[in-house]
């Protein structure tokens, strides 16, 4: 039989032992990356896509960085009405590392690039959607179901937020990953 003063011992020691424990798994599980997919919470695919120059860019070539990622279409309503938002938003946070990467859904990148310029968006984003085709590879690989759709990465490349118009990030949905 142990005295009172052994028991103490034996239960302070697993106490320290637990702790130790947890506190080694939550150390592994803190920088562990989330598998890839397309929900809140997991690494975002990676793919690359021409801009409207035909310069490749990949989606982890912006890590390090928060992404704005906006996928539209220049003749849809809703993305005419969130692109003056989104804007906002970039110009509010690409001082403090926020890029903006809309990857644009015409079939013909000249009536984009025609709309972009004719309300002053010109030279604010990066501009991929060339050829059509893998733009909506890209669409189907993010299940993007309807445009707008906008995304949120973290610069360890992870999907923070996602939503459909009218859903619309907010500036606190960015700035707690810059």
């Amino acid at each position: 039989m142990t005295n009172g003063k052994g028991r103490r011992f034996i239960v302070l020691a697993l106490i320290v032992a637990a702790a130790a424990v947890a506190l080694a798994g939550s150390l592994f599980f803190v920088n562990r990356t989330p598998p890839v997919g397309t929900g809140v919470g997991d690494t975002a695919y990676d793919f690359t896509l021409n801009d409207f120059d035909g310069n490749p860019f990949s989606l982890s070539q912006f890590r390090g960085q928060v992404v704005l990622l906006s996928f539209w279409q220049s003749t849809c309503p809703d993305c005419r009405r969130e692109m003056p938002y989104l804007a906002e938003l970039f110009n509010r946070y690409r001082d403090r590392g926020l890029v903006w990467v809309g990857v644009n859904l015409d079939h013909d990148h000249r009536a984009a690039e025609e709309y972009l310029k004719e309300k002053g968006f010109s030279g604010m984003q990066i501009l991929l959607g060339e050829p059509f085709s893998e733009a909506m590879r890209v669409v189907d690989l993010l299940e993007v179901s309807l445009v707008p759709s906008v995304f949120v990465i973290d610069k360890r490349g992870i999907i923070r937020y996602k939503g459909v118009y009218p859903e619309k990030p907010t500036g606190a949905d960015i700035e707690r990953w810059l």
